[in-house]
C-alpha cells in the first residue's frame, strides 16, 4: 500500500503495492522502471484528480507524456523529493490562478498579499479599476476591452517595482507595498495609462474626446476617454481581509461621488454608548454646529441604526439643547424599538413644547403599543403646537375610537383661544381624518362642506376624498368642477373601489379639468392614473385628444395615465407628437419624451411612425426611436424566427 509520509504527499513504490485509499495533495511515484508499470495506478490518480510526479528511472519525456506533472531525480533523499513535490504543487496552483489575460496573480495570491503585506506589515493597498469601462466595452467590443485591461496591467507592472500587483478580475486590480513606492508608482502608472488610452479609440471618437453611449440607467450621454480610479486603504482598524475590502469599496464610492451608506455608530469614534460624549465634544470644540449634530441624530433614525438607541435615549433625557432632544425623539420613533417606549413617554412631559411636539409625532410613527392613548392624552396639552401634533398622530395611530375626537376637533378646534390656533387645529384634525380614512366620517364631513363659511376648505375636501364612499366621491367631483380647493383633493381619491356611476362621474370631471389646461389639470390626471382598471372608451378618447395639445409637466402626468390605464398610442399620434417636438424641441421634457417612445413601441404601431423621432436633434431621442423601430419591425415580421 502507499506510504503517506505527510498529510500532503502520498509516497508510492512498487514494493508497497497499490494503495486502498488515495490520501494527499500530490503523489510521488518512486522506484518504477517505466510508465507502463504504473498505468493502473496513474488511471486511479487521474480519476481522483490528484497530481503526481515521477522520481524514477527511464525517459523523463515518457513520464511526462504519461501524465506526470514533473520528473524528479530518482537518487535524491526521500524528504528532499517530497519537499520538491510540494514546491512544484505550490507553483502549479499559483500558475492555475494566473490571469490568462494579464499574466498577473489571482485571488489566492492577492489574499496572501493583503494578509502579509498590509495587515501584518502595515503597508497600504490600492484597489484600481477603469472608470466607465462598460460603455467602452459595449461600444468597441470585448477585444478592445481586453486590450484596455492589458494596457492597465502593463502600466502597473512596469511602474510599481517592488510592489505586489494582482488581477482581481475584469477591470479590477490590487496593488500593495511600501507607501512612498506605491503612491509614486501609481501616479506614474496613471499618467502612462492616460497617455496611451486615446489610441484605443477610432479616429472620430479620438477627435471628439470620447464616445456617446448608454449609461447604467439607460440614458444616452457622452463618456470621455477611459481613466482609472485608485482607492488607497491603510490597515488601521482592520483585522481581516474582508474589512479591508469593505473599506476599499466605501473609498471607491466616495472618490466617484456615489453615496456611501453607513451607520452613524460606525462613523462616531468609540463605542455607541460613547456617542453622546463624542457629539458634545465636537459641538463644544466647534467642529460641528447644532444643525450638524441634529442631522447626525436624525440620520440614525433614517438609516435604522439600532445601535444608536441608547445614545438617542440619553440625548432625550439629558440637558442637551431642545433642538437635539427633538431630533433624538424623532429618530427613536423611526427606530420603532419597544425598548424606546419609556424614553418617548417621558419626553411627552418635557419642559419644551417643541420637544413634546416631536415626541408625540415619534410615538405615532413608532408603531409601539399605546400610541393612540398617548396621542389622546396629548390633546389636552397646554401648547397648541403639541395639540396639533396629537391630532395628526391620532389619525396615523388608527382605531375607530379616534373618530369622535377628530370630528369634534375638526368642528371646534382643540382648545385654541385665538382664531389662528382654531384654524390650525381644525387643519390638523382634518389631516388626522385623512390618515384615518374612515367611511364613517363621510356624513359629518359633508355636512361641514355645506357650510360656505367653514375653513380650511382644501384640507376638508382632502379628508372627504379619503373616506372612499360613493357619496363623498360624487360630492367631491361636483365641487371640483368649479372650485380649486376640491380639485386639489382629487389625487387623494381612489376610483377603483367606487361604484360604476360614481367612478364615471369622477372620471368625466377629471377629463374636463385635464382638458382645461389650468392649475387643476395635473391633480385631475393623477386621479385618472390612480385607477388600475382599463380605460373606458370615454377616458381613452379624452386622454388621446389631450395628447395632441399638451406639453411641459402635463405631458409627463398624461403619459403616466396612459400607461396605468393601458391606453395604446396610435401611429397618427406618434407622428403628431413627433411633429410638435420637431417644431419645439423644449415642448416635452427629455425623460418624458423617452418614456413616450418606450410606451409607443409597445402599442403595435408600424416602424414608419417613428421616422420623425429618428431625426430628432438629441442623440438619446433618436437612439430610443431606433430601438422602437426595431421592436416594431420584429412584431411586423412575426418575431425573430419570422425575420430569418
Amino acid at each position: 500500500m502507499g506510504e503517506p509520509s505527510s498529510t500532503r504527499v502520498l509516497w508510492l513504490t512498487p514494493d508497497a503495492g497499490p494503495p486502498e485509499v488515495l490520501q494527499g495533495s500530490i503523489a510521488v511515484l518512486s522506484g518504477f522502471g517505466a510508465p507502463e508499470e504504473t498505468s493502473d495506478l496513474v488511471s486511479r490518480l487521474t480519476g481522483a484528480g490528484m497530481p503526481w510526479v515521477a522520481a524514477c528511472g527511464g525517459s523523463p519525456l515518457a513520464w511526462l507524456r504519461s501524465g506526470a506533472s514533473g520528473v524528479l531525480g530518482p537518487l535524491g533523499r526521500r524528504d528532499e523529493l517530497e519537499d520538491a513535490a510540494l514546491l512544484l504543487l505550490e507553483r502549479m496552483r499559483a500558475a492555475e490562478e494566473i490571469s490568462p489575460l494579464t499574466g498577473l496573480p489571482g485571488n489566492s495570491a492577492i489574499r496572501r498579499a493583503l494578509e502579509e503585506t498590509v495587515l501584518a506589515a502595515g503597508h497600504p493597498a490600492a484597489y484600481i479599476d477603469i472608470t466607465d469601462f462598460k460603455p467602452f466595452n459595449d461600444c468597441y467590443g470585448f477585444a478592445a476591452g481586453d486590450t484596455a485591461i492589458r494596457l492597465l496591467a502593463s502600466c502597473l507592472t512596469d511602474r510599481l517595482v517592488g510592489c505586489f500587483v494582482g488581477h482581481i478580475g475584469g477591470d479590477d486590480f490590487l496593488c500593495a507595498g511600501p507607501g512612498q513606492a506605491l503612491e509614486a508608482g501609481l501616479s506614474s502608472a496613471a499618467a502612462a495609462f492616460r497617455s496611451a488610452v486615446p489610441m484605443l479609440y477610432g479616429d472620430a471618437d479620438r477627435a471628439a474626446g470620447g464616445i456617446e453611449a448608454l449609461d447604467r440607467w439607460g440614458r444616452y450621454r457622452f463618456f470621455g476617454f477611459l481613466d482609472i480610479c485608485i482607492s488607497i486603504v491603510t490597515p488601521g482598524g482592520c483585522a481581516t481581509v474582508e474589512e479591508l475590502a469593505a473599506r476599499a469599496g466605501r473609498e471607491k464610492k466616495r472618490r466617484r461621488g456615489d453615496p456611501v451608506l453607513s451607520r452613524v455608530s460606525d462613523v462616531l469614534p468609540g463605542r455607541p454608548e460613547e456617542s453622546v460624549g463624542a457629539l458634545e465634544a465636537a459641538l463644544g470644540e466647534g467642529r460641528l454646529t447644532l444643525a450638524d449634530a441634529k442631522a447626525v441624530l436624525e440620520a440614525a433614525g433614517v438609516t435604522g441604526d439600532g445601535r444608536m438607541r441608547r445614545p438617542l435615549a440619553s440625548f432625550l433625557s439629558c440637558n442637551a439643547p431642545p433642538g437635539l432632544r427633538k431630533s433624538a425623539a424623532l429618530s427613536l420613533g423611526a427606530l420603532g424599538d419597544p425598548a424606546s417606549a419609556d424614553a418617548l413617554t417621558a419626553a411627552l412631559s418635557d419642559a419644551s413644547p417643541h420637544v413634546r411636539t416631536r415626541a408625540v409625532e415619534a410615538v405615532a410613527v413608532s408603531g409601539l403599543p399605546g400610541a393612540s392613548g398617548a396621542a389622546r392624552a396629548a390633546m389636552g396639552d397646554r401648547s397648541s403646537w403639541v395639540r396639533r401634533a396629537a391630532l395628526r398622530s391620532l389619525g396615523s395611530a388608527g382605531g375607530e375610537e379616534a373618530l369622535d375626537a377628530l370630528l369634534g376637533s375638526a368642528r371646534d378646534g382643540c382648545g385654541g383661544r385665538s382664531t389662528r390656533d382654531l384654524l390650525e387645529e381644525r387643519m390638523a384634525a382634518l389631516d388626522g381624518l385623512a390618515s384615518l380614512a374612515s367611511p364613517l366620517a363621510g356624513p359629518a364631513l359633508l355636512e361641514m362642506a355645506e357650510d360656505p363659511c367653514y375653513r380650511p376648505r382644501e384640507e376638508l375636501w382632502r379628508a372627504i376624498a379619503r373616506c372612499g364612499t360613493d357619496e363623498c366621491a360624487v360630492a367631491l367631483a361636483a365641487e371640483a368642477s368649479h372650485a380649486g380647493e376640491a380639485a386639489s383633493a382629487l389625487p387623494f381619491l381612489r376610483p377603483d373601489p367606487l361604484g360604476e356611476k360614481a367612478r364615471g362621474k369622477v372620471e368625466q370631471v377629471s377629463l374636463d379639468l385635464a382638458a382645461s389646461g389650468g392649475n387643476c389639470a395635473i391633480p385631475a390626471l393623477i386621479c385618472l392614473a390612480s385607477s388600475s382598471a382599463p380605460a373606458s372608451h370615454a377616458v381613452r378618447e379624452g386622454l388621446l385628444t389631450l395628447l395632441r395639445t399638451c406639453g411641459g409637466r402635463t405631458f409627463s402626468f398624461l403619459l403616466t395615465a396612459l400607461e396605468k390605464r393601458q391606453v395604446a398610442i396610435p401611429a397618427s399620434l406618434v407622428e403628431c407628437v413627433s411633429a410638435r417636438v420637431r417644431r419645439d424641441p423644449d415642448l416635452v421634457e427629455r425623460e418624458a419624451l423617452l418614456a413616450f417612445i418606450r410606451h409607443a413601441a409597445g402599442s403595435g404601431i408600424p416602424p414608419g411612425a417613428f421616422l420623425g423621432l429618428l431625426r430628432h436633434p438629441r442623440r438619446e431621442v433618436s437612439v430610443a426611436a431606433a430601438r422602437a423601430v426595431l421592436s416594431a419591425l420584429e412584431a411586423a415580421l412575426g418575431g425573430p424566427e419570422g425575420s430569418r
